[in-house]
């Protein structure tokens, strides 16, 4: 008699399926793959007018384009904050918390100044009410993880594109895919998962890159324009856009799970909802009982 295991890897099978073959979908298509994969939310953070740091060039277009390409290629529901204040961006945190779902993913995408601490040894992003004598409207990593922990959502990830991004995570990334692809999803949908994709480790990132966005954001949206696969794993956009940073600037770009904060080893999926061109993915017919 087929198990539980074998039903849940079955129904996920069918929902990659759709995923395929749902190209343009009506929304009860869409319904129906989000019954396995949970809805998709992104808060978009832009900063460019800091009141008492350098401003910068291209953070806001980033993630004006950014929020562009994940509401239309991959179905997320987008909140874009531009020159966020502290308040707002812990508001909208907090927001997320109390309406976020267990099955909901959230991917947090924010590009503006950051600053190591070096006697503290902690990372902060600023805002633009940021000021150089006092920390009052910072936001230490250490906060951020926190509001991560609390988050009810499955899978959180965090793509940072600032300076010294790299100290909000472990320093050991996250081991490559190695079961099958169907039964590896489908256990990494159900295993929670707080990860982060930064665009440098310990030093500064560049602010100016083509096109009138940062190297770290072209790249990025470049994985997700030329991704082809109906579903995709967070860490297999990494690599692409690891390679093009690595070639354009003196950045390191860095994935890896979110230290502290209650992550289990899950994986944070990118579900294309327009364009996909194929799907590695096992048909419900191929999975056999256990």
């Amino acid at each position: 008699m087929p198990t539980l295991a074998f039903a849940s890897r079955v129904r996920l099978a069918f929902a990659l399926a759709l995923v395929a073959l749902a190209v343009a979908a009506p929304t009860p298509v869409w319904a129906q793959v989000a019954s396995v994969f949970g809805r998709y939310h992104a808060l978009v953070i832009g900063n460019n007018d800091y009141r008492h740091f350098d401003k910068l060039k291209t953070a806001v277009a980033d993630a004006e384009t950014v929020a562009q390409v994940l509401r239309g290629d991959y179905g997320f529901e987008v909140r874009v904050l531009k020159n966020a204040t502290r308040a707002e961006i812990i508001g909208a945190f907090d927001d997320y918390r109390a309406r976020l779902k267990a099955d909901d993913n959230l991917l947090v995408y924010c590009a503006g100044h950051g600053h190591l601490e070096e006697v503290e040894n902690r990372g902060y992003w600023l805002p633009v009410d940021v000021e150089r004598t006092t920390t009052a409207a910072w936001i230490a990593n250490d906060d951020i993880t926190a509001k991560l922990r609390s988050v009810r959502a499955q899978h959180v990830l965090v793509v940072a594109d600032s300076c010294y991004s790299g100290t909000l995570t472990r320093a050991v990334e996250i081991p490559r895919v190695a079961a099958a692809r169907t039964e590896w999803v489908a256990r990494m949908t159900k295993t929670r998962s707080r990860s982060a994709f930064t665009s440098g480790g310990l030093e500064p990132v560049a602010d100016t890159g083509s096109g009138g966005l940062s190297v770290f954001a072209a790249a990025f949206l470049r994985a997700l324009h030329d991704n082809r696969e109906s579903v995709a794993p967070a860490r297999a956009l990494a690599d692409p856009v690891a390679a093009i940073v690595a070639l354009n600037s003196q950045q390191t770009t860095r994935y890896a799970e979110i230290r502290e904060a209650a992550s289990e080893g899950g994986e944070f999926f990118f579900v294309r909802t327009r364009g996909a061109a194929s799907a590695a993915v096992a048909p419900a017919a191929a999975i056999k009982p256990e």
